[in-house]
């Protein structure tokens, strides 16, 4: 089992344009919690499992999720899911203007 990282830097700007989104930041914090399936984060934040699957897919895409495990279930597999890391910060070079130093 791979271990939690107490703080990761968001590297690049996908990153960052993800949890742009509060849908987005809200699931992360509650993966930050424990592991979770999308359809246990839905049932927390009230919302349908099918509003969230992309969400979840995206952050797993750019890193700042990972899964976890999977566990049979009536014939379907559960994706349980953890955020790589407890907490997340910018690299401050982000907000870096790509013009260089015109004003």
């Amino acid at each position: 089992m791979k271990k939690i990282l107490k703080d990761v830097h968001l590297a690049n700007l996908e990153q960052l344009k993800l949890l742009a989104d509060p849908r987005r930041l809200r699931i992360l914090e509650l993966l930050c919690e424990e592991e979770r399936t999308a359809k246990q984060v839905a049932e927390i934040l009230g919302e349908p499992p099918t509003r969230l699957y992309h969400h979840v897919a995206a952050l797993a895409r750019v890193g700042l999720i990972r899964l976890a495990r999977t566990q049979q279930s009536r014939g379907a597999v559960e994706k349980y899911y953890v955020a790589v890391a407890k907490a997340f910060s910018a690299d401050p070079k982000l907000f870096a203007s790509r013009r260089g130093s015109q004003a």
